[in-house]
């Protein structure tokens, strides 16, 4: 028989550290048993290198198959047209988008705190940004899907959004920005946002789903009006 003190230490055992790979998954399938570690822990450690590889190994096969099926190649110089010289440009391709991938969580992690500050939530800039960061996941495997079907109509527009659902009966660009962005991976990495937000700093989860998803409904409607708008 165990006593009180060892079944604690067992429990404490089987909740993984979020420095552990392994708790990534643990994002997916529990994501309050995860934040409620990472609200003690406050650390990532190597889950967010782990993320950035992830994300570079999509976008190295993105960056290779539009070089490879796009006639870039072509455009290029004679004495540039070899394996060697394509797999120079596909590299630093690959680390223009992880800069960029940094860029975004770090813009977003800002935005969503400038937010919360005028509801008058405190949190801090690093704990909120391992949220955001967190909540890349369900994008990385969305692209990774989007990936397997890639072809010259889904670079743009993700088999598994609206907009490629409504794009036979529109060609208005508003609604196919709009549409093209509201799909099952975005909406899964926005609700992780919230959840995240809500056990981390003790927001309630209405508030939270509340102030997240409307920040991501204005901004994605100003986005899709301007580019509707010059286009």
């Amino acid at each position: 028989m165990l006593n009180d003190s060892e079944v604690m230490e067992k429990k404490e055992a089987i909740l993984l550290s979020t420095t552990h790979p392994l708790s990534l998954i643990k994002v997916l399938l529990n994501p309050v048993t995860f934040f409620n570690k990472l609200k003690t822990e406050r650390k990532l450690g190597i889950n967010i290198f782990i993320i950035l590889v992830l994300y570079g190994i999509v976008t190295f096969f993105l960056s290779q198959h539009l070089l490879m099926n796009n006639d870039i190649s072509s455009t290029l110089p004679k004495e540039l047209q070899n394996e060697k010289s394509q797999l120079i440009m596909v590299i630093g391709t690959t680390l223009v988008g992880i800069f960029q991938f940094v860029s975004t969580v770090l813009i977003s992690t800002l935005i969503y705190k400038v937010i919360l500050f005028l509801t008058q939530i405190r949190v801090t800039f690093k704990g909120l940004f391992h949220i955001v960061m967190v909540a890349q996941i369900p994008l990385i495997i969305g692209k990774m899907i989007n990936l397997i079907f890639i072809n010259k109509d889904t670079i743009e527009m993700p088999i598994t959004s609206l907009g490629f659902t409504i794009k036979p009966f529109t060609e208005s660009p508003f609604l196919l920005n709009f549409f093209s962005n509201i799909e099952i991976f975005s909406i899964w990495s926005y609700f992780i946002i919230a959840l995240g937000t809500s056990v981390c700093i003790g927001v309630t989860r209405k508030k939270s789903m509340l102030i997240i998803f409307s920040t991501w409904l204005i901004f994605l409607t100003l986005s899709s009006f301007l580019i509707g708008f010059f286009n």
